[in-house]
């Protein structure tokens, strides 16, 4: 499953056409609610050229899904500190590869890795941290 409208939607359309696979890749347009479909997923994948912090990624770790992300925005951060995920280099699809390949080949892994980001998500990352550090940031602002 694809996910997204990006510029190279008809690029990869054509290159799964090309390899036989039309009949077991399917293509989906922006999706509101992504997450109502991790639970067919083992792993999920990003290929992001730039990203702030997509929510996707909140919801995948709370779904026990481990993640496979580029070295965008804020995903190592998250996903190396908190070993729930693998980052790959950024415009380097064999390293994505070689990231997947490891977690498709090594269940423990993938299931550590989901785990921890559920654990991270449910006592560092809930909705009371975020909103008290919200509260810091406008508690310490400095009025000139």
């Amino acid at each position: 499953m694809i996910f997204g409208d990006g510029d190279t939607k008809e690029d990869l359309i054509k290159y799964v056409s090309e390899l036989g696979l039309k009949s077991k890749v399917f293509f989906f347009d922006f999706v509101q609610n992504v997450s109502s479909y991790f639970s067919l997923f083992d792993i999920l994948l990003f290929t992001s050229d730039w990203e702030g912090m997509p929510l996707t990624v909140w919801e995948a770790m709370a779904n026990k899904l481990p993640i496979v992300a580029p070295d965008v925005g804020g995903f190592k951060e998250i996903l190396e500190e908190n070993n729930c995920g693998l980052v790959f280099k950024p415009d380097d699809l064999g390293d994505a590869e070689i990231k997947l390949w490891k977690l498709i080949e090594d269940e423990s892994l993938r299931k550590k890795l989901g785990e921890n980001g559920f654990r991270v998500i449910k006592e560092k990352y809930n909705s009371n941290n975020f909103i008290r550090q919200i509260e810091n940031i406008y508690l310490n602002l400095s009025v000139k």
